[in-house]
């Protein structure tokens, strides 16, 4: 029979309200209904094998913040993963060895493999390196929930809705703390992911400033950082970006983590007027996470440091360009386009002529517009509102297809026995672009194609 220790740490029920939804009981009912966690229960059970809801599903149900449909589901039972999975697989589900050395398992409905639960073994941990530790598999809970990092991490609910809060996760979630489980330098040491981790969840929860023993903690961590991988980085800054909280990124600079990642100082002031301009509905990039973090960190970062982070973050060539276009303040004389009624054609040639992206129109626009504010003619004049509509029509920018295209102009040459180059044929459809935009986008392709025998006849 598996410990819990609950005579110590009793099971929590009914808590949460006062932290998240008022919608608890149905919320909980709901994710307790769920086939496949039933399932996994139902076949687990008759073989003395407790399977609990563990972690962020359990956090996320107290604070009212399950995200239906697209649930992360984990669960964990003190059962070794070999024997779970033939009893599951016999049960009829699907079962992928995902992590099966740290004690992890993926089930699923063969039927339905949109939904997941991850299944780890309770364990305990032998051997770490700072990012990677050898596991022994272990039948007591409260081992178990002390090797996790954060207090509100460490949260279980059986299968008949009791929550098990072992280190008061739910106090902390209250109260806006973010809290390692024991020393804080030995939970970072396990794993120095923890660092970036911690702001993640700062971002999100966090209330009370952070406690002189864990801001020491984190600083000293940051030596270590270079064993992890960027794209484990990566991964945390966006979810980091995500949540817009100057707190955070001002005490992620004031720790040093932006000088440990880049070598050099960011603006931390720009990113608060980054919040100050955003809108909610700038389309371009809402629901966009990269996108999203991509500017956030153009914003920070000196262009000049922007090429270093690219490469120890290994983002993908499309992101690298786009965070270099954003991160470079556009010439003065075509900043003033954008801030004028012509700013369509102005994007139009950035998307069609550079190949950028519409996003990436406007993260430049919006980096330009705080890096040369204090000396931008165009901008005199324009309240913080103005510029924030100016962003919500450039992020919304639009125009008709070109109504002709290099088919027409072959077309025509062909027609007239006219010998041509394909850099010919490319220089006509430059200036009957050029006609189009210019005219906002008006001329139909009557009008185009008359202008295209003008054009052909002169030459």
């Amino acid at each position: 029979m598996a410990k819990d220790h609950s005579p110590t740490k009793p099971h929590i029920t009914g808590i949460g309200a006062s932290i998240g939804s008022s919608h608890l009981e149905e919320d909980k009912a709901r994710l307790l209904d769920l086939e496949l966690p039933r399932r996994i229960i139902d076949a687990l059970a008759p073989h003395a094998s407790d399977v609990r809801f563990c972690g962020g599903v359990v956090r996320d149900l107290m604070t009212g913040q399950l995200r239906w449909p697209n649930l992360d589901i984990d669960m964990a039972s003190p059962m070794p993963p070999d024997q779970a999975s033939a009893i599951l697989k016999k049960a009829g589900l699907k079962v992928i060895p995902t992590g099966i050395t740290h004690g992890t398992i993926t089930v699923m409905k063969a039927s339905d493999p949109a939904l997941k639960v991850e299944l780890t073994t309770l364990r305990a941990d032998a051997e770490h390196d700072g990012r990677h530790a050898k596991v022994s598999y272990i039948d007591d809970w409260l081992a178990d929930a002390e090797r996790r990092d954060f207090t509100f991490n460490s949260l279980y609910m059986t299968a008949s809705g009791d929550v098990f809060d072992p280190f008061d996760g739910l106090s902390d979630l209250e109260a806006g703390v973010v809290r390692f489980i024991g020393d804080p330098k030995d939970r970072l040491a396990e794993d120095y992911l923890r660092v970036f981790r911690y702001f993640r969840f700062y971002a999100r929860f966090g209330k009370m400033p952070i406690d002189p023993q864990t801001a020491t903690a984190l600083s000293d961590a940051l030596a270590h950082i270079d064993i992890l991988s960027g794209e484990r980085i990566a991964s945390e800054l966006e979810k980091i970006m995500q949540y817009q909280s100057l707190a955070t990124i001002t005490m992620m600079d004031n720790l040093g983590v932006w000088q440990a990642l880049t070598g050099g100082q960011v603006w931390a002031d720009h990113y608060a007027d980054l919040l100050d301009l955003l809108v909610d509905d700038v389309g371009v990039i809402a629901g966009d996470e990269t996108a999203q973090a991509i500017l956030g960190l153009a914003v920070l970062m000196p262009a000049d440091l922007c090429e270093g982070l690219a490469k120890r973050l290994k983002l993908s060539r499309k992101e690298t360009q786009s965070l270099l276009r954003m991160a470079t303040p556009l010439p003065a004389q075509q900043l003033d386009v954008l801030l004028s009624p012509n700013y369509r054609q102005e994007c139009w040639r950035l998307c069609y002529r550079n190949s950028w992206s519409l996003a990436d129109v406007m993260g430049a626009f919006i980096n330009s517009v705080i890096v040369r504010q204090t000396n931008l003619p165009a901008a005199k004049g324009l309240t913080g509102n103005d510029l924030r509509q100016q962003i919500s029509r450039i992020a919304g920018a639009e125009w008709p297809a070109m109504p002709v295209n290099g088919n027409d102009i072959r077309d025509k040459l062909e027609a007239e026995s006219a010998p041509y180059t394909g850099k010919q044929v490319g220089e006509i459809l430059t200036a009957l672009e050029d006609i189009w935009v210019e005219q906002e986008f008006v001329p139909n392709r009557r009008t185009l194609l008359t202008r295209l025998d003008a054009i052909c006849a002169k030459d």
